[in-house]
């Protein structure tokens, strides 16, 4: 055989070879700087107004992706009364490392929420699930979709087999689209009854022009918000569906913000009971809304029964009657 029939017989894994070297020297230079970046934003602030912490972070995914596995992790939120603190045991996200795409997220492990709630007092939610998966979408530099998914959800108290949380820049208006969503949900002691089959709470927000600088990152959410509260008519068009052991809820409303920042709106909630001498007595505490939105629901000599809910001053009022408390966003 000649020299140059052999030539051109090595020369497709000549390439090959050269690609995959060229392709390896990439993703080590991909994944050292992601360490540097992740090294120096560890403590500090990742966008205004929101600080991440881990004790310890680990790059692989070689060679398609950069997936980057933290452990202890805390993501800080400053509130006007505090911070809000999430940690988990586990933290990952993952990148294509030669392509553009969405960001993906996970945890694992024992996951808390913890903040400051009215007078000062100090709240803590605590919960595991068998799989929370977000994905990030950014478009011309900011955030144009957000997407949650967890499964087998479960906190001292309750459980749900599938949680999900929405939300995109509408390419089509300048609206925020969004859709928060639970199927198969158990909440111990819930006026609503054993089990919530589903229940979702979809909509609109508008002016979502007033949010993309803090879609950048470079803007803290309370000035995004101070902004959007500011224009006229700003509003959230929210629908409610809750479809539960012990009631069927349909619920469409407005909601805005006052001067103080405190959630203000109405809505009309339509409610179909499953056994029309059910007993709710109306209570304190985490079920007051749910439970005096049924008693007056089984008050009513209608079915469904229209039971109007207003948000003003301060109060979440319940067919004229004060239910919970609805204290300043920030």
């Amino acid at each position: 055989m000649r020299y140059s029939s052999r030539f051109f017989l090595y020369l497709p894994f000549g390439i090959l070879l050269l690609l995959a070297a060229v392709l390896s020297i990439y993703w080590i230079v991909a994944s050292r700087e992601l360490e540097k970046k992740l090294d120096a934003l560890n403590g500090q602030a990742i966008a205004p107004g929101v600080t991440l912490h881990f004790a310890k972070r680990e790059v692989g995914g070689f060679p398609f992706r950069l997936d980057a596995v933290m452990e202890k992790v805390i993501l800080e939120v400053k509130r006007a009364n505090g911070p809000m603190r999430w940690s988990a045991e586990k933290f990952a996200l993952h990148v294509l490392s030669y392509a553009p795409g969405p960001m993906v997220f996970e945890a694992a492990g024992k996951q808390t929420l913890e903040w400051t709630g009215e007078n000062a007092v100090a709240k803590r939610f605590e919960f595991q699930s068998a799989s929370l998966r977000a994905s990030a979408v950014r478009h011309d530099g900011r955030l144009s979709r957000f997407d949650l998914d967890s499964t087998g959800l479960r906190w001292e108290g309750g459980q749900a087999l599938r949680f999900q949380g929405h939300i995109r820049r509408n390419p089509d208006a300048d609206v925020l689209d969004f859709a928060i969503t639970g199927d198969g949900v158990q909440v111990k002691d819930s006026p609503f009854g054993a089990q919530f089959a589903h229940a979702a709470i979809t909509g609109t927000v508008s002016d979502a022009d007033a949010f993309d600088a803090l879609m950048t990152g470079s803007e803290d959410w309370r000035v995004a918000l101070e902004r959007w509260r500011a224009r006229k008519n700003s509003r959230a068009e929210t629908q409610t569906k809750i479809s539960a052991t012990n009631a069927q809820v349909s619920a469409k409303g407005s909601l805005w913000l006052d001067r103080y920042h405190r959630p203000t709106g109405k809505a009309d909630a339509h409610v179909t009971l499953a056994l029309p001498r059910l007993d709710f007595a109306q209570s304190d505490g985490a079920d007051s809304l749910s439970a005096s939105l049924l008693a007056i629901a089984a008050a009513s000599a209608s079915t469904p029964a229209t039971v109007p809910i207003s948000i003003a001053d301060g109060y979440v009022r319940v067919g004229g009657l004060p239910a919970a408390s609805a204290p300043p966003l920030y």
